[in-house]
């Protein structure tokens, strides 16, 4: 929607810019949330932009949801369904003429099968019409609707075409063509795929290993002759920016600041050698384009710099790691549930659901504050802090509490000397938190703070 994409394009990213710094030690903030504010001890200091300005920014997120919606009402009150939506778009399920489609949860029966309703082009075009008032643009300069009827939908000719698409979850789709057992992928969406290094090398979009990826993908799901691709076996790797000192450190300077570098994904069922604590296990190996070399690679442990090999089998010392591979993580890919809507029936998505999606209520119970930054690994990798990626958390305190069990165990694991270098606070601070002593609730959040990061 274009009103939508002028406000963000122009503005939305400097009413909410903010800024992320760790100051040498920990900073008193204040903490702002609604109605709410507080005061915190912080490892984390978050600096707002000059224009920052957030109910500007919640305006202009609002009118894009109130457009969505807007469309939403349009197609429903025409019968119609959709097979998915982003921030700024709806895919209609349409075809040449309306007809029934079957689909569990749909309202409508076929043969005594639940069915949705897919529109005409025609009814979806009068739709998109409905929204030219909306253009914000000259409307001489620039006729016609906000909404566009997306050009993947018309072949080289510029003729409609009829497309089908596939739906794991929010953001994990494909748009495609099939004519019996073909199928010509159209269009792959590679959220939760982008973070991987691609396995194999292309040279242009329609060579790019996510077409592959999603033609393995939909003839699993379509039950059609599967067609294997060659770099199924490789180890799944994540390209990461080297910009951690204690980690270039931990290399023994064996690269430079800066440089790209490997971390292999592992098995979290059976890929840690024995006696590892997988919370403190992040490998790091040389960067190549070379795929064959990535199971063999040397790995190094950022949390102790201790050297390990990569391998597809355990051996008898139980010393090597077993990483998953690129066709793991697709199986595991196929079978991710939707989180964000019910099932037909009403429970919750599995990844068994199949059907009409309903939508979930929410129930507002503990509130969490956290900082902005937030877990974009499945979209993008090359920052190693998304690896083990947990968000800044703040929250109101009393005067003075009492560590918890889980803060107790976690301090076990570091000798005291490193605790007080660790934390900067005294060793009989530290002493009478490890007896179970009621302490300052800013030292223990400052505690917590230093034992979250590696």
């Amino acid at each position: 929607m274009i009103s939508k994409i002028l406000a963000n394009a122009g503005s939305y990213g400097l009413f909410v810019e903010l800024t992320p710094e760790k100051p040498k030690k920990p900073a008193n903030i204040k903490i702002f949330s609604g109605q709410e504010s507080f005061s915190q001890m912080s490892n984390v200091v978050e600096h707002h932009g000059r224009w920052y300005f957030p109910p500007i920014a919640s305006l202009i997120t609002a009118g894009g949801r109130l457009l969505l919606t807007m469309l939403e009402k349009c197609v429903t009150d025409a019968g119609g369904s959709y097979l998915f939506c982003d921030t700024d778009s709806l895919c209609i399920v349409a075809s040449r003429r309306t007809t029934l489609v079957a689909c569990p949860g749909g309202a409508y029966k076929l043969n005594g099968q639940d069915a949705v309703k897919a529109l005409s082009w025609e009814k979806v075009r009068s739709i998109a019409d409905r929204f030219a008032t909306l253009n914000p643009y000259d409307p001489d300069a620039v006729p016609g609707s906000i909404l566009k009827i997306e050009d993947v939908n018309f072949d080289s000719a510029k003729n409609q075409r009829q497309l089908y698409g596939y739906v794991i979850s929010a953001k994990r789709y494909a748009i495609y063509l099939r004519n019996g057992n073909h199928l010509s992928i159209v269009d792959p969406k590679a959220h939760g795929l982008g973070y991987l290094y691609p396995p194999k090398n292309w040279a242009s979009d329609e060579d790019d290993w996510t077409y592959e990826a999603w033609d393995w993908l939909l003839r699993k799901a379509l039950a059609l002759p599967p067609r294997k691709p060659s770099w199924l076996s490789l180890p799944a790797m994540m390209r990461v920016v080297l910009s951690t000192p204690h980690v270039l450190q931990r290399l023994n300077r064996s690269t430079r600041p800066y440089n790209f570098l490997f971390c292999p994904l592992i098995d979290t069922v059976s890929g840690y050698p024995a006696g590892i604590d997988p919370n403190h296990f992040t490998l790091l190996t040389s960067f190549t384009k070379q795929r064959k070399q990535w199971i063999r690679a040397k790995c190094v442990n950022v949390f102790d710099g201790k050297v390990y090999r990569l391998a597809l089998r355990q051996s008898r010392k139980l010393d090597k790691v077993i990483p998953q591979t690129v066709g793991y993580v697709l199986r595991l890919y196929l079978r991710h549930s939707e989180s964000k809507s019910l099932a037909p029936d009403g429970s919750p998505c599995s990844a068994e659901t199949r059907g009409r999606l309903q939508r979930a209520s929410i129930v507002s119970g503990e509130s969490h504050y956290v900082g902005k930054e937030t877990d974009r690994r499945w979209e993008q990798g090359e920052d190693l802090s998304l690896v083990s990626f947990s968000p800044v958390e703040y929250s109101p305190v009393g005067k003075t509490s009492v560590a918890d069990q889980p803060l107790l165990d976690e301090m076990a694991k570091h000798p005291l000397r490193g605790l007080i270098r660790k934390t900067g606070l005294s060793q009989h601070t530290l002493e009478a938190i490890r007896r179970g002593q009621s302490v300052r609730s800013r030292t223990l959040a400052v505690l917590k703070q230093a034992l979250s990061n590696p």
